[in-house]
């Protein structure tokens, strides 16, 4: 899907490789939803709504964030209710979200985008952790 928060200014060089990561995100969500039959109030459409919300606070913050925030943030927001205990009480571990991030990361200590590696868990445990500070 091609979404306006993956304008090549907002990602630089990187553009296709964080285009493929949050594009597979957004299709495994969408699988999961699907599969757990989540209201469209927690729809994929809503995580692609806050995620743009986190592009625009990005934006405006002027910030040169590096790469590796910046993806984080957005995979936080696209996942904040991948693990919603409305619709999955028993999980007490983000485990909806630690494997759409184990499946679109690869489970390479790093993942490199566009010559740029990035440390896989640091940026599972900084998703984890957005993700519990704002979700209810």
């Amino acid at each position: 899907p091609d979404h306006p928060f993956f304008s090549p200014i907002f990602f630089g060089t990187s553009f296709m490789s964080l285009k493929r990561i949050l594009s597979e995100t957004e299709t495994l969500l969408g699988m999961l939803f699907s599969q757990a039959s989540v209201d469209s109030g927690h729809s994929v459409g809503h995580a692609l709504c806050v995620t743009r919300h986190v592009v625009n606070a990005i934006d405006a913050s002027q910030d040169d964030l590096p790469l590796d925030n910046r993806l984080s943030l957005l995979l936080a927001a696209m996942l904040h209710d991948a693990d919603d205990h409305k619709f999955f009480p028993n999980h007490t571990a983000h485990e909806n979200s630690v494997e759409i991030l184990g499946k679109v990361l690869g489970d390479q200590a790093t993942v490199d985008v566009d010559g740029t590696p990035l440390d896989t868990s640091s940026i599972v445990r900084t998703v984890t952790t957005i993700i519990d500070r704002v979700s209810a």
